[in-house]
């Protein structure tokens, strides 16, 4: 996983397979690269950007081999937050993107949209930007309760 996937990032996703132990056994080394090529010292990463750790096709419970506990406490051991989901069966996707929506919506620079500032010169470019951002502040707040 490259720099480019998550640097200017407010928050980041580590995906696992909970059936697979190789995947699982990756998620602290994706963790530590993070911290290498952001520069951020160890586990100073989430008081920079949020990290979830998050464990896919939970669905799979005759095949999986990496236990919610176990997942859980290397979560905690990053300092990160675990959710579990399975898109197929769409277990707790909505909760995850919800919770995280939530994080976000709460803090204090997010609380309103900030005031467009539409310049003379690049009026069309300004309002485009605007309307994007809007739609994307409503999509999320669409997740708070």
């Amino acid at each position: 996983m490259g720099p480019i996937y998550y640097r200017g990032s407010d928050a980041v996703l580590i995906c696992f397979d909970v059936s697979s132990l190789e995947s699982f056994e990756r998620v602290s080394s994706w963790f530590k690269e993070i911290e290498n090529n952001l520069g951020i010292p160890n586990r100073m990463i989430n008081k920079h950007m949020k990290v979830y750790i998050v464990g896919t096709k939970s669905d799979l419970q005759e095949k999986r081999v990496v236990s919610t506990t176990k997942a859980q406490e290397l979560a905690e051991e990053l300092g990160c937050e675990y959710y579990e989901v399975s898109a197929k069966e769409n277990v707790n996707v909505h909760e995850m993107v919800g919770d995280i929506a939530k994080y976000f919506m709460n803090l204090p620079e997010l609380k309103e949209p900030p005031t467009p500032h539409v310049s003379e010169n690049d009026e069309e470019n300004e309002s485009s930007t605007w309307n994007t951002f809007t739609y994307i502040y409503n999509w999320l707040a669409s997740f708070v309760d």
